[in-house]
């Protein structure tokens, strides 16, 4: 992901929104922290474990969800 932010901004929120099979909606809304990181810096951009830990992050939250739920009928 990639984006530009005012000076100030300490984090941005992430939402993830998504339908089961039974076309319940679900969304889930989580503030990920930022980092002062310019492209002067030399590196461009979030690197490759931090992107899949917050995607698996994301994976693990809607698999609870969905069990939670699934569990509840």
């Amino acid at each position: 992901m990639t984006f530009r932010a005012d000076a100030g901004t300490g984090e941005v929120p992430v939402v993830v929104e998504y339908r089961d099979d039974d076309g319940n909606r679900y969304s889930t809304t989580t503030p990920v922290p930022l980092v002062n990181r310019t492209a002067e810096d030399g590196d461009a951009g979030v690197p490759a474990a931090a992107a899949v830990a917050v995607i698996l992050l994301f994976a693990v939250a809607a698999a609870a969800v969905w069990y939670y739920r699934r569990r509840r009928r």
